[in-house]
Parts: C-alpha cells; sequence; structure tokens
C-alpha cells in the first residue's frame, strides 16, 4: 500500500532550491535529473568533491521525490551519515531532524517530516529485517558504492530482486570517474544487468 493510498497528506519541502555553482555537480544537474526521471536505476560518476553526495539529494527532492516516502542516502561510516546530514540540512535552511535527518547505531534524528535520511548501510539492512520492500522509501542513493564489501554486495544483491517488486522505487549509485563497465564489481553488475532493468545510464561529472 503507498503513502498516496493511506491518505497520507505530502511533507512541506521548499519552493526553490539552490545548488552551489561552484560545485561541478551543477553544470550536469539537468542531465542527472532527466536521467532520474526517466530511469529506475542511475548511475552517477564524479570524483570526491564534485558535489554528488550532497546535491543528489537535493535533485531527488526536486523532482518531486520524498513528499510521500523518503530519499534513503547511505553511507559507509557513521561521521560521515551524520555530517553529509548537517551540510544538506544548511543549504536547505532546516534544522537537523527536521527535512533532512540521519540515523546511525545509538543516534536517531528522523522525524515524519524527514525527506531525505542519511545512513549507514548497516542501518538500510536492519531496516529489511522489519520492512522487506522498503516502503517508507521512493528513492535510494547508494553513495560511493565501491568502498563498501558485504553489506553493499548484500544490498544491491536485495534491491536486484526488490526494484521488479518496486517499479516507483529509483536507485541512484555514485562511483568514481575511474571506474569503468569493466571494473564495477560483482554486486553492481548484477544490480545493473539487463534482466533487471535496461538500459542503465551512466552519467559522468567532469
Amino acid at each position: 500500500m503507498t503513502h498516496t493510498e493511506t491518505g497520507t497528506p505530502p511533507r512541506a519541502v521548499p519552493a526553490v532550491i539552490d545548488y552551489p555553482e561552484s560545485l561541478p555537480i551543477a553544470e550536469r544537474r539537468q542531465d542527472i535529473a532527466d536521467a532520474i526521471a526517466k530511469h529506475q536505476v542511475v548511475v552517477v560518476a564524479g570524483e570526491t568533491g564534485s558535489g554528488k553526495t550532497t546535491q543528489l539529494p537535493k535533485i531527488c527532492l526536486e523532482l518531486g521525490r520524498g513528499r510521500y516516502g523518503r530519499i534513503g542516502h547511505t553511507q559507509p561510516r557513521r561521521l560521515a551519515a551524520r555530517t553529509v546530514a548537517q551540510r544538506i540540512a544548511s543549504e536547505l535552511s532546516s534544522p537537523l531532524g527536521e527535512l533532512v535527518g540521519y540515523q546511525v547505531r545509538f543516534n536517531d534524528f528522523v522525524s515524519d517530516a524527514t525527506a531525505i535520511k542519511l545512513m549507514t548501510d548497516g542501518i538500510l539492512l536492519s531496516e529489511l529485517q522489519r520492512d522487506r520492500d522498503l516502503r517508507q522509501y521512493d528513492t535510494l542513493i547508494i553513495d560511493e558504492a565501491h568502498e563498501r564489501s558485504l553489506n553493499i554486495d548484500f544490498i544491491l544483491g536485495y534491491l536486484k530482486q526488490l526494484l521488479p517488486r518496486r517499479p516507483d522505487l529509483k536507485v541512484v549509485i555514485t562511483l568514481p570517474p575511474s571506474m569503468s563497465s569493466a571494473s564495477l564489481g560483482i554486486s553492481t553488475m548484477r544490480l545493473l544487468s539487463k534482466s533487471l532493468v535496461a538500459p542503465t545510464p551512466l552519467v559522468f561529472i567532469t
């Protein structure tokens, strides 16, 4: 059952979302937005400092994601989840825990108003045990997918099975530009295989 079917009102989001023009991702923002709008899975490749970690959730928010479901954004470490959440909340002029929140072990700064939720991979794995279809999310951003091992392998493998059941769910995977299609890793290639979704666009941030 979707949030609209239960009559849940949409979350309040800013009418205008700004993007720092100094970040390389600003030049590809429209290309990324178009790819996410048209495809269920999108890969965004960019160097550290390109802005993909902080700006992708805002692009998704501007596309209308996060109104009913949440935009889930995974990070490999607890500190990263917290600091990225703080940065995005600041850019959206929202107190932490409202429009933007985060959840890590022993700390939960998420409310009903939270549209963008930063979390560790472990938190998402824990949620899978209680919510097999991840119904609280309409979008998942798997950041720096090449950095993780068992957790990310399991998540990507599970998403391969889940996405056909959740055609409304969008998945955005970020990687460094040096990761060519031949070196994406087994788990990522399984998710991107044509048996799941085809084609999967790859947007480079330069």
